[in-house]
């Protein structure tokens, strides 16, 4: 076992977003599409730092020296006009891996070494708010599977192609994630797993919980329905300051939360519109004008780390999906909620959507906090034809 000591505290960051992001020998859970491979565990063995003025560049950098780049940049949030990532290489040889870390801080004017695994330990209270959420869309999800909620029944199945110990049989089906989270999973383990786990698994997790958390209800109506009725505000402002502060507790949290997602959401949407309509699907982008239409965002991504495309698309997206629905007579919901975005004062003024958050379980919230507009957005609707198709599916595997 080769161990190697790091003295900056970035490289020591550097190298946990990295595997994190990379899931390599850290991860919990696998995906079950490789079932039928050989699982094959790589490891990271090198790692180096890259500067440059630009993302961009600092890729550039990276992959000439035969790295592979981290796309998170080290210095975000600093007053450096540089930026800095991390570039790693990757074995599948275990003595020739970093397969244990020393972490060395300056500290009161001497060094304080700790071993990596205990400095995880110790930080795991870090992800403690994190966990619960996750798991407020876990409750959710089983209380939806259990009404037999279409959305909830596709997370499920989908769940399931990912298992939770990579040693263990693909086809023990105690070993399928989406019956461990609807059986057994609890904070500790989205703890652990937001901590050391694989961050694209993590964001499908989130994403296939969220669609669970859609409004399931024998009259079809959902969120926007309540919100629609709901003379919570008109009670606001008209309650002394006692009522004030207990309806405060209940709802400014997730209500700035909210205002955040609208504002960015408006700003996004209408300069993706605009360019949009300017350049059509390019955004403007040059480079685009040499891929077809069987290009990948991440294709794009990897020419221009700098590009925005796939924020403009999401925003479109988002806006498109909220435009199925209306809100009142006048506007839709996504008319609403760009108008909300664009409003100066709302920032000031979080109670403005205290009738949207009152409406919303607390899985919905949770919603806004882990996946954003976009996922709420497409919780909105049912996919009836899942659930029939499910059905049909499972009936002809019975009969043979």
């Amino acid at each position: 076992m080769k161990s190697k000591s790091i003295i900056s505290r970035i490289i020591a960051a550097a190298l946990l977003i990295c595997v994190i992001f990379t899931g390599h020998g850290m991860s919990i859970l696998s995906s079950a599409a490789e079932k039928d491979q050989e699982l094959k565990t790589e490891y990271v063995k090198e790692v180096k730092m890259f500067y440059a003025e630009t993302s961009k560049e600092a890729r550039e950098l990276c992959e000439a020296d035969g790295y592979t780049f981290c796309p998170e940049n080290l210095k975000e949030g600093s007053k450096s006009s540089i930026v800095a990532h991390l570039g790693y290489k990757t074995t599948k040889d275990e003595g020739d891996a970093i397969t244990d870390l020393t972490l060395l801080d300056m500290k009161n004017s001497h060094w304080n070494e700790q071993k990596y695994a205990e400095f995880l330990d110790e930080n795991i209270d870090q992800f403690a708010d994190g966990a619960s959420q996750m798991m407020i869309l876990v409750n959710e999800y089983r209380s939806k599977y259990a009404a037999g909620s279409p959305n909830a029944l596709a997370a499920y199945d989908s769940l399931n192609m990912f298992y939770i110990d990579e040693k263990k049989s693909h086809k023990d089906t105690t070993n399928l994630l989406g019956r461990y989270l609807l059986e057994e999973a609890d904070v500790a383990f989205f703890e652990k797993y937001m901590q050391r786990g694989n961050s694209q698994i993590l964001s499908a997790i989130v994403n296939h919980l969220s669609n669970a958390a859609s409004d399931y209800n024998e009259d079809g109506t959902t969120w926007v329905d309540k919100a629609r009725e709901s003379d919570i505000l008109e009670q606001y402002r008209e309650a002394d300051s006692a009522q004030i502060a207990q309806v405060d507790t209940w709802y400014q949290d997730p209500a700035i939360r909210l205002t955040e997602e609208l504002q960015t959401f408006a700003d996004t949407y209408e300069k993706a519109k605009s360019l949009y309509d300017k350049y059509g699907e390019t955004f403007g982008y040059e480079q685009t004008n040499d891929f077809d239409e069987d290009t990948t965002l991440d294709e794009m991504m990897e020419k221009d780390p700098d590009c925005r495309i796939p924020e403009y698309m999401n925003a479109m997206l988002t806006y498109d999906l909220f435009d199925q629905t209306s809100y009142d007579e006048d506007r839709t919901v996504a008319e609403y909620f760009v108008e909300l975005g664009k409003d100066g004062n709302l920032g000031d003024h979080p109670e403005s959507v205290y009738p949207i958050i009152a409406s919303m379980s607390a899985a919905q919230r949770a919603v806004i906090d882990l996946s954003g507009l976009t996922a709420l957005a497409k919780g909105l609707y049912q996919n009836e034809d899942y659930g029939k198709e499910r059905k049909d599916f499972n009936k002809q595997a019975q009969d043979n």
